[in-house]
């Protein structure tokens, strides 16, 4: 998929959905909101670039796949109303991503969002007794970042928390947290 959108980009995807191409730069450009779904997985392979809420989802099914992957390379970026000139840091927006099952972000990728980023995992449990692990291996430029999975055991593995305040909350028992 490659959207450019003013105004705003919507996405109601069936099925597996892959955002960009390897060696692109950017997969979404929008001068509003993006708003992008799917029933499968999702890989964003190319940047994702919004003014306003940037929310990425995978639903959740019965059966396992709804996985959302952030490749090495990519940003993940929600302004606002504008855009530090000197640090590059969004003065409005949220990101928000939901995977179905499991949440992985790859070293060497960026969300970035004034307000703050949520992430969860198992969004949904339309399976219950399966959790989800969500791996953050990027990096997060925000004030508030938020990062929880839902009923069953999960496990948040933080690996990059270099700035922002988070909030680690598997909603369950027995989660792992790394």
């Amino acid at each position: 998929v490659l959207a450019l959108g003013e105004g705003g980009v919507w996405i109601r995807n069936s099925g597996n959905l892959v955002l960009g191409n390897t060696g692109s730069t950017t997969s979404v450009l929008s001068t509003g909101a993006v708003n992008i779904s799917t029933t499968g997985s999702m890989e964003v392979k190319s940047s994702v670039l919004g003014r306003g809420t940037v929310v990425l989802s995978t639903v959740d099914a019965a059966t396992a796949g709804q996985d959302m992957t952030i490749d090495s390379g990519v940003v993940i970026f929600a302004a606002g109303s504008a855009v530090n000139s000197t640090t590059g840091v969004a003065t409005g927006g949220i990101v928000a991503l939901g995977a179905g099952d499991n949440f992985t972000m790859a070293e060497g990728s960026t969300i970035s969002a004034a307000t703050g980023v949520l992430i969860q995992g198992d969004a949904g449990d339309a399976d219950p007794g399966t959790g989800s692990t969500i791996d953050i291996s990027g990096q997060i430029v925000s004030p508030t970042i938020v990062v929880f999975g839902n009923g069953d055991h999960d496990t948040i593995n933080l690996r990059n928390a270099t700035q922002g305040t988070y909030l680690l909350d598997g909603r369950g028992s027995g989660d792992t947290y790394q």
